[in-house]
């Protein structure tokens, strides 16, 4: 199977994507799967993919990638506002179920393997094509098994719900999940798109600025069946060439309880992930953060090109609410960039060599 490559400007990349997908949401003409090939190509090895640091990626259908691309959104169809906010969300379910309205599931490329093998390609039990995208971290996220790892009452609540399901349905034959077990060691960090205090979280990932490349995939398939191999053959690969990071993104705890933040935050201290007069954020600093014009608009930007891009996950243990805005500026400012203007209207100097 002979594998091509496109690399495309920003103005042409989605529009040739799409084009690449219209009317091939089953297996394209000419495409045979693996299986009847006399000799089957090997399937690809993504952890062999380079990729910049602090990227993610995100498995999908076909149609679920033709929908992003003709809104040039990276989001769930359909975020539902009386589903409630991010109070509504919890770690131990999304990593159970998913589906939350609140969340968008996403992995860094480092456990990429993962996502591109058992999502996108390989929902359905028989072949069929899929995509792999690579992406720039989001604008606000959370860890899910860095959560459960730290604080497994975060999951208590979901596994006894679970318990009581299997109790009083008679007809379910596989056992309650180990909830706990099975969050912590999840590859998901969930990009957060839904609304918290009455700020959106959404319409901040779009397609022609973050994100990267698009692997189409040819997948072999579920294996739940034991039928078939759970691989993924690579078809196509799609590479923008004005991607550029993100200018910054949120890291936050998906709880406001503040038993489970208090606990959280010792078990991060006690394993040195924070320092002692460190916190990390919450929804509540997110939606203020958000609230920001400057801030909202600078964060849907691309970093300039001499930088990485800033990923803030921690704020003084000190600092009120009221300051908050104004310390994650200057927090910009001292890691080399400059904001200029007023709204949306803004520009971005790297710093000086």
């Amino acid at each position: 199977m002979s594998i091509s490559s496109t690399l495309l400007p920003k103005q042409l990349f989605r529009s040739q994507v799409l084009s690449s997908l219209c009317g091939q949401i089953g297996i394209p003409p000419g495409v045979k799967s693996p299986f009847f090939f006399n000799k089957p190509a090997s399937p690809w090895k993504i952890e062999e993919v380079p990729y910049e640091k602090n990227q993610f990626c995100r498995g999908m259908t076909v149609a679920q990638l033709k929908h992003l691309l003709e809104i040039n959104q990276l989001t769930q169809k359909g975020c539902p506002k009386e589903f409630g906010g991010l109070q509504k969300s919890n770690i131990a379910s999304q990593a159970l179920r998913g589906g939350d309205p609140n969340l968008l599931s996403m992995s860094k490329m480092e456990n990429g393997s993962f996502i591109a093998n058992h999502y996108g390609a390989n929902r359905h039990i028989y072949p069929g094509l899929g995509a792999l995208i690579v992406t720039s971290p989001p604008a606000v996220f959370t860890d899910l098994p860095k959560q459960a790892k730290a604080c497994e009452a975060m999951c208590i609540e979901e596994q006894q719900y679970s318990l009581q399901e299997q109790l009083f349905d008679t007809e379910k034959l596989q056992p309650s999940p180990d909830i706990i077990n099975l969050t912590q060691n999840c590859a998901e960090q969930s990009a957060v798109i839904g609304h918290h205090e009455g700020v959106d979280f959404s319409g901040l990932f779009d397609i022609d600025n973050h994100v990267h490349k698009i692997y189409f995939l040819l997948g072999t398939g579920r294996s739940a069946s034991g039928l078939f191999a759970t691989k993924s053959y690579l078809l196509h690969r799609f590479t923008n060439e004005n991607y550029a990071t993100r200018a910054f993104s949120l890291e936050i705890a998906l709880t406001t309880s503040k038993a489970y933040l208090e606990k959280l935050h010792d078990s991060y201290k006690n394993e040195g992930i924070i320092k002692s007069d460190e916190r990390i954020l919450t929804p509540d600093d997110a939606a203020i953060i958000l609230a920001d014009p400057e801030l909202r608009a600078y964060i849907a930007m691309p970093a300039p090109q001499s930088s990485e891009g800033l990923i803030i996950d921690t704020l003084p243990n000190d600092l009120e609410q009221v300051e908050l805005s104004q310390y994650i500026k200057w927090r910009l400012k001292e890691t080399g960039f400059t904001i200029t203007g007023q709204g949306n209207r803004m520009s971005v100097e790297s710093p000086t060599s």
